[in-house]
């Protein structure tokens, strides 16, 4: 009965360090500054923009079979710089975005992957996105099209027309707990 005792309260005492651990990656979590860094890869309707400066005949061909079966697909993979500038780890767990485009919300999501970041470090985050933005443009014209694709081979260019805004969660015991308010992200310096 000893025994079974000394193991309940070694397995209690665990448990407390391990919420207490928790918790203090937490306040951790909530120094931290997070910030869009880099652009990796963009396509629209299945053709790297990032890195086709030109378009050829056959992009071309493929644009307008897009945009004449009302669909353009796009897809790109955001960098999330996440700068840990205190003196311990902090952690974040799954974390739901919001992506707008000159400041209109065209998709959101969740990651379920758990991100530590060291003390006094930065870990970056990839963001992948896939959207329809065949809706988003048609009522704006060719003319918004032109300036948002213009703007797809320059990354820097790009981020200044994307948006993402995240709500990061916390695992405290076996319970989930949200930040209250989404934290929109700024371009690095």
């Amino acid at each position: 009965m000893k025994k079974f005792l000394s193991l309940i309260i070694i397995c209690i005492a665990f448990t407390s360090c391990d919420v207490l651990t928790q918790i203090q990656q937490t306040i951790a979590l909530k120094n931290c500054n997070f910030a869009l860094d880099k652009v990796k890869s963009v396509s629209v309707a299945g053709i790297d923009v990032s890195k086709n400066t030109q378009l050829t005949i056959a992009n071309i061909a493929t644009l307008t079979n897009a945009l004449l079966n009302k669909k353009l697909p796009f897809s790109t993979t955001v960098q999330m710089a996440v700068e840990n500038p205190g003196d311990l780890q902090a952690r974040m767990g799954s974390f739901d975005w919001i992506c707008a485009i000159d400041g209109q919300d065209i998709v959101n999501g969740t990651i379920n992957t758990v991100y530590t970041i060291a003390a006094k470090s930065e870990t970056n985050v990839p963001l992948s996105i896939n959207v329809d933005i065949f809706e988003i443009f048609s009522n704006q014209g060719i003319e918004a099209i032109k300036t948002f694709a213009t703007s797809l081979s320059a990354p820097e260019d790009f981020l200044s027309h994307i948006g993402i805004r995240i709500k990061p969660s916390i695992t405290v015991g076996s319970t989930q707990l949200q930040y209250p308010d989404y934290i929109t992200l700024k371009l690095k310096n």
